[in-house]
């Protein structure tokens, strides 16, 4: 059986690794689509700051990267005749912090843009979000608590997305729905 979109957001005038990759669907199966006025939308990465990473870092920040891919396929529809909406990536990192005197601080970055583009291509609206998470873990941590605080991390990092990407859309279409009525 279909599910049916319960939030339909369309913007005529605007946009319109780890084992949590595997979660995403599920958890976000449950929330509404959000259906922006395009007929097609790419997730792009463009961002490499795994070369400067330590082997761990990379391993996790690709974790992120691949969640944020995941929830945008599962959270985010098309719902238009024609232009193309992305997802550009542009950080996606995961670094371990470590400090001799206190836990480790664990830092997940976050930066995503959402641009909406017409058929001809042309930019018609944006939404970026900027998100700093950050966990303590114990200066002995084992592995296994390590694999369980990333997962923690990335799970707060794309929550946080979902929530502000869904609040910006809200508030433009707010804006939109009160420009189209003063119009009239």
């Amino acid at each position: 059986m279909k599910k049916k979109p319960y939030f339909c957001l369309i913007l005529s005038l605007g946009l319109s690794a780890c084992d949590r990759v595997d979660s995403i669907k599920s958890h976000y199966e449950e929330k509404p689509q959000i259906l922006l006025n395009a007929n097609s939308i790419v997730v792009t990465r463009d961002f490499n700051t795994y070369s400067k990473l330590p082997e761990s870092d990379k391993l996790f920040s690709s974790g992120l990267a691949q969640s944020i891919e995941k929830w945008a396929k599962v959270r985010l529809r098309p719902h238009g005749k024609s232009g193309m909406a992305q997802l550009a990536i542009q950080d996606a990192s995961i670094i371990e912090l470590p400090n001799p005197h206190n836990p480790e601080e664990i830092v997940g970055r976050l930066d995503v843009i959402l641009t909406l583009h017409n058929k001809t291509g042309d930019v018609l609206s944006v939404a970026e979000a900027q998100i700093r998470q950050k966990v303590l873990a114990p200066i002995n941590v084992t592995e296994k608590e390590l694999k369980v605080l990333m997962q923690s991390l990335i799970t707060k990092l794309v929550d946080e997305l979902d929530r502000e990407i869904e609040g910006i859309l809200l508030r433009m279409a707010k804006v939109t729905h009160k420009s189209i009525k003063r119009i009239k």
